[in-house]
């Protein structure tokens, strides 16, 4: 994922947010990956990811193409 490889390139996040962030990435990737994946869960990564990364100029296009793409996907879902 994008992102990901972003936040993990990203100079502008320490250590800590960093592996909290690459493991939020994580949880949404495997979550979206099951058979029927968790609605309210995905939404709340998604949230926890741009409050994580809100003040992240660098991270803020990503973060708001992963958000798209979780839309995009639910709407094919339904």
């Amino acid at each position: 994922m994008k992102l990901k490889k972003e936040v993990s390139a990203t100079d502008a996040l320490s250590s800590f947010a960093r592996k909290d962030t690459e493991s939020k990435i994580s949880m949404l990737q495997e979550e979206l990956q099951k058979p029927k994946p968790d609605k309210n869960f995905v939404n709340e990564v998604v949230v926890a990811l741009k409050q994580g990364l809100s003040g992240v100029l660098t991270l803020a296009a990503p973060v708001t193409q992963v958000a798209d793409l979780v839309a995009k996907a639910w709407t094919e879902l339904l």
